[in-house]
């Protein structure tokens, strides 16, 4: 019994110093991308490849809220950011959504068909309440198209891979059913309804 005790022993020390021997394939870098007062953040991460970061990893979405201890009022605008990393980390400011809560964000996404400048993220009629996504530019520094669907207003909840559509949602819905994943007064069009028929999926236009 001792004797294999000892082998495993030998066995084991053997296999951790050949483990320490080896090379990592990669090294990470820790580095702070931004500071001050108010709190920063980006939301879902790999989910349907949600990523803060650009195509070519120049800038870094984000959003920036006074609050981040509770749900957002319905008339608290959300800033919407990128952190440029070729300009010592500056922060620029481009639009404002009321579209957005703690823990998704507004549903960032880098447009598949154009990842390197554009990107969505969900807005609301403050109006109104109805939702809309947003497809946004940033060469050109403005929204380049609003996805409104006035019968059925919903939010992007996932873009295919490949820019064909999104997945919608009806954030309405949510925010009186699971309240941390839906937007404040956003319109449920059909709260009477117990099993909604038109909550599905919208096509959006290959706008670029």
């Amino acid at each position: 019994m001792m004797k294999v005790l000892a082998i495993l022993f030998v066995s084991v020390v053997g296999c951790l110093k050949n483990y320490a021997e080896i090379k990592p394939l990669i090294s990470l870098k820790v580095e702070q991308l931004n500071s001050g007062k108010k709190h920063h953040f980006f939301g879902y991460i790999g989910q349907c490849q949600t990523i803060p970061w650009n195509a070519s990893g120049r800038y870094v979405l984000g959003l920036e809220i006074d609050r981040i201890d509770r749900m957002p009022n319905p008339d608290e605008a959300s800033t919407v950011f990128v952190i440029d990393t070729d300009q010592n980390n500056k922060i620029v400011r481009l639009d404002k959504t009321h579209a957005c809560n703690p823990q998704q964000g507004t549903m960032f996404y880098w447009n598949p068909l154009k990842a390197e400048t554009q990107f969505f993220f969900n807005d609301r009629d403050v109006k109104t309440g109805k939702l809309f996504t947003v497809l946004y530019d940033l060469e050109k520094k403005k929204r380049v198209h609003e996805y409104r669907y006035d019968d059925s207003p919903i939010g992007n909840g996932g873009v295919a891979a490949d820019g064909s559509a999104f997945l919608a949602i009806k954030y309405g819905r949510l925010a009186r059913l699971r309240l941390v994943t839906g937007y404040p007064e956003a319109l449920d069009w059909s709260r009477d309804e117990i099993a909604p028929k038109n909550d599905r999926k919208k096509q959006y236009e290959k706008h670029t």
